[in-house]
């Protein structure tokens, strides 16, 4: 008995031995058709294909703007872009506010009734305001000259005001006495109008309508779908239907098709072009600049683009961004510029406010040596 137990001491000694010399035992993965089932035993199987690096958040810019004064609306939005006087700032949100340039509010309007607003125009002393209920002429004092019902997106030029009827027609209307001078069947519902010294130009949901200052229909221009307002720039009619379009302003003939337009969007006319925020891009006939601006405005020798979060300056020449500023706390939707007011009119839409910015500080930082 005490032999055998000797010998299983011996077999046990040198087993260990073994162990020893060979080192510390190591896991060895499973070759590659079995990796299949590993998971089986417990064994984590590799990931076959390396993890995508994340994605790069968007550079917050190191200047930060504050607003000189922020008037908050009572209304449920603000859709309309806003009109800048000299001394004030004039919004529609259903009901007409009037904004002192100290950022207090001088008077507004609320009986005319409710409906989607459109931009208020200026047509000599008067401020003319639009809703899906007609139109309203207001003197700088609050007080109405003239209103029409059944009017709607006014232009002003040459001392007449443009509007589109509900019935499909385009009316002009005398500016200063509102009492209609020509009256022209459109056979579409007008969603925006501009005009000039030669051409009415009517952006209907699916055509562009060219008129003559007496009224005539010059040309009617079929598009697949209208979403931006005509701009009127160096004998053109410009405007964004799927993709940006310029016509001859005379002839309706197509000259330019450039860039796709994602959304409904607010075409800027410079002195020698046209200039359009595409929804991931500003385009024009010249250049591409990929920024996802949702409104732009013309100051001096820039282009200010209102981003979601952030303002920032552009070179018109080629689309390059020379400056940022954050504006913590703000939502541009829509952005509004007048070198005598001094300071550039921001709507927030999510806060159904209206903001005031001196744009100095981003200025000096685009003239800033790079």
């Amino acid at each position: 008995m005490f032999a055998a137990c000797g010998g299983l001491v011996a077999l046990l000694f040198l087993a260990r031995q073994r162990t020893i010399e060979r080192g510390p035992v190591t896991h060895v993965p499973p070759p590659p058709m079995q990796q299949e089932f590993a998971h089986r035993r417990g064994i984590r199987r590799p990931p076959r294909d390396p993890q995508p690096p994340p994605l790069e958040q968007p550079r917050q810019p190191r200047l930060r703007l504050e607003p000189a004064w922020t008037h908050f609306l009572k209304a449920d939005e603000i859709r309309t872009a806003p009109l800048v006087l000299d001394d004030a700032v004039v919004v529609n949100a259903g009901a007409v506010t009037v904004i002192d340039a100290d950022g207090a509010g001088a008077w507004t309007d609320q009986e005319f009734g409710a409906g989607r607003a459109s931009t208020p125009v200026e047509a000599g002393e008067l401020i003319v305001c639009g809703t899906s209920a007609g139109l309203r002429a207001l003197r700088r004092d609050g007080t109405v000259a003239w209103e029409r019902r059944g009017l709607a997106h006014p232009a002003a030029h040459g001392g007449r005001i443009y509007a589109a009827s509900q019935d499909r027609k385009l009316v002009a209307l005398d500016a200063v006495t509102g009492e209609p001078a020509w009256e022209t069947p459109l056979d579409a519902e007008a969603q925006a109008l501009e005009a000039d010294d030669s051409v009415v130009a009517c952006a209907a949901a699916n055509a562009l309508v060219l008129l003559e200052p007496s009224g005539k229909i010059r040309r009617r221009i079929a598009l697949d779908a209208v979403n931006s307002a005509p701009v009127l720039q160096g004998g053109r009619v410009w405007v964004a239907a799927g993709t940006i379009r310029a016509f001859d302003a005379s002839t309706g003939q197509p000259l330019v098709e450039g860039a796709a337009v994602k959304r409904p969007t607010h075409p800027l006319a410079l002195e020698d072009r046209v200039v359009f925020p595409t929804g991931e891009a500003v385009a024009c006939e010249a250049w591409t600049a990929p920024v996802a601006a949702v409104d732009l405005a013309a100051h001096d020798r820039w282009i200010v683009a209102a981003l979601r979060d952030r303002l920032a300056l552009l070179d018109p020449a080629d689309g390059k961004t020379a400056a940022e500023a954050a504006l913590p706390g703000c939502r541009p939707s829509r952005i509004a510029w007048n070198p005598r007011f001094g300071r550039l009119i921001v709507v927030d839409a999510e806060r159904v406010a209206v903001a005031a910015y001196d744009l100095k500080p981003l200025l000096d930082a685009a003239a800033a040596p790079k």
